[in-house]
């Protein structure tokens, strides 16, 4: 079971700030779409590409409920 990963929100300008800085080269921009190429492969507690948001569009699911709540507010687009 994966509990630590970020999760990228609507707000994402795909600047791809958070692409040159990912330690494990985890992160790429594919048809204009900021991905993540494995949840699996990011470092448990690894912010980096989070902190180096200038959009604040990176959050991290943890397992809590809290966690899932600050990664999809601002993400919903349907009102």
């Amino acid at each position: 079971m994966i509990d630590w990963y970020p999760i990228i929100k609507g707000n994402c300008n795909k600047c791809g700030k958070c692409i040159e800085v990912c330690p494990v080269d985890n992160m790429a921009l594919i048809s204009n779409q900021l991905v993540i190429i494995d949840g699996m492969k990011c470092p448990e507690n690894c912010n980096i590409c989070s902190e180096s948001c200038p959009q604040d569009a990176i959050s991290y699911y943890d397992g809590t409920e809290e966690s899932i709540l600050t990664a999809f507010s601002g993400s919903c687009h349907c009102h």
